[in-house]
């Protein structure tokens, strides 16, 4: 018996087509290889899209790789995370079910108290039972967790899975800076917690290193790098291979990508601008590149020289013409003293950034008496509020009435509200 666990795909978060295929094609390879593997069934926790309504090119791919999996009669038991839900959960993984290539997990209903029942779905053939709770946006599925019934989720008798796509605080990494939720909001006594959300391996594998585990959390990092520091990092291209082992599983991790990856780097804080051509000129006549990815990140501010006399795409296409897969470039740190065109703010997380923003176009004056601190409250204030995500089986109407009311009562105008529309 043996099952695999998948998690953050983020299948068409590449603008890149050429990286967006290699995302594809490195997914359809985790999937073969688990046929290959004869496993029983395979879990994803969460984002396999990175959008709940992907391009149709990529929704197109992503069945014919799912259908493989049907016709070897190996079911695939998914919770949406935070990037493939939506507020109104409606998004194409629906679609998915609906077709008999996927199996949504998060079934539940309400009793009288407003407690949270979840329904687990026993697999057939193992006779494991598998449930578990989606992510959302800002770390919003906490409430769902405060509100579960857990008494008959932890009596249930046999092995089960709990999926999850929720960051751990006792288990994210330091440079993790996003939402995270206490571990004792997760139900107890399941003998395994297939996770997703954070892209690390948690904890540590080496590839093909084995260990056997007895009800710990387990992240299995993204199947394939999400953006350009992750790429640069070489970051993702894994799943884990659990074998259950009485109350104990025996884990596996695979690495999956088999190309490499070049990164040229470059601070340009107070050089000039032929220095930096004489490295990327260096870069290219020493490196081979051929069947590789190659990353260009270039960062600082000139003393000398305009950044927009910089032609990259010149050296991108040298790198081309010596067989690189795909070359990717970020540049927006980069700057010069003689030029600089206003910039998007730039932060190491979206907190930090939401931050630069707010502190750049604060303090405007349409409340006279209000300081900085209190727009940069009111705004982050603002923020949350609008991102409550629709409770499952929430009708729109009532949503946005939720909405609305949340907003009034920030500002105190609930009352005013309700008296003018008596009116």
């Amino acid at each position: 018996m043996k099952f695999a666990h998948i998690a953050d795909c983020h299948l068409g978060c590449w603008r890149d087509a050429d990286i967006n295929k290699l995302s594809m094609d490195n997914f359809e390879n985790i999937i073969i290889d688990c046929i290959n593997e004869k496993v029983d069934f395979i879990i994803i926790a969460g984002d396999i899209f990175e959008t709940s309504y992907p391009p149709l090119a990529i929704l197109t791919s992503a069945a014919k790789i799912f259908r493989k999996l049907k016709d070897a009669k190996i079911p695939v038991y998914v919770i949406s995370g935070s990037h493939d839900s939506s507020p109104t959960d409606n998004t194409i993984l629906n679609v998915f079910t609906e077709a008999g290539l996927l199996l949504n997990v998060m079934k539940a209903s309400w009793d009288k108290n407003g407690k949270i029942n979840l329904v687990f779905t026993e697999d057939p053939k193992t006779k494991i039972k598998i449930t578990g709770i989606l992510g959302r946006k800002r770390g919003l599925e906490a409430s769902i967790y405060e509100d579960l019934e857990r008494k008959s989720l932890e009596n249930e008798p046999g092995f089960k899975i709990f999926l999850l796509h929720t960051a751990i605080s006792e288990l994210k990494p330091k440079y993790y800076k996003e939402e995270s939720s206490p571990q004792s909001l997760i139900p107890q006594n399941f003998q395994y917690y297939a996770a997703g959300h954070i892209h690390q391996v948690i904890p540590s594998f080496e590839i093909n290193e084995e260990k056997i585990l007895k009800s710990e959390i387990l992240y299995p990092g993204p199947t394939f790098p999400t953006d350009f520091e992750e790429m640069e990092k070489n970051i993702g291209g894994g799943y884990f291979i659990v074998e259950p082992i009485n109350s104990k599983v025996k884990v596996n991790w695979r690495k999956s990508i088999n190309y490499k990856v070049i990164s040229f780097k470059f601070d340009a804080e107070n050089k000039n601008l032929a220095q930096v051509t004489k490295e990327l000129d260096k870069f290219i006549k020493e490196n081979d590149f051929n069947d590789k990815i190659v990353t260009i990140r270039i960062f600082g501010e000139l003393k000398s020289g305009n950044t927009i006399d910089l032609n990259l795409n010149e050296y991108i296409s040298q790198m081309r013409e010596k067989g690189a897969k795909s070359v990717l470039k970020n540049t927006i740190k980069f700057s010069s003293k003689d030029f600089e065109i206003g910039r998007p703010p730039v932060g190491n997380s979206r907190e930090e950034i939401e931050q630069i923003f707010f502190k750049e176009n604060l303090n405007t004056g349409i409340v006279s008496d209000w300081t900085e601190q209190m727009e940069m409250k009111i705004a982050k204030e603002i923020l949350k509020k609008i991102s409550i995500s629709k409770d499952m089986g929430e009708k729109v109407k009532d949503y946005d009435a939720k909405i609305s009311n949340s907003l009034l009562s920030l500002f105190g105008l609930k009352k005013e509200w309700e008296e003018f529309d008596d009116n």
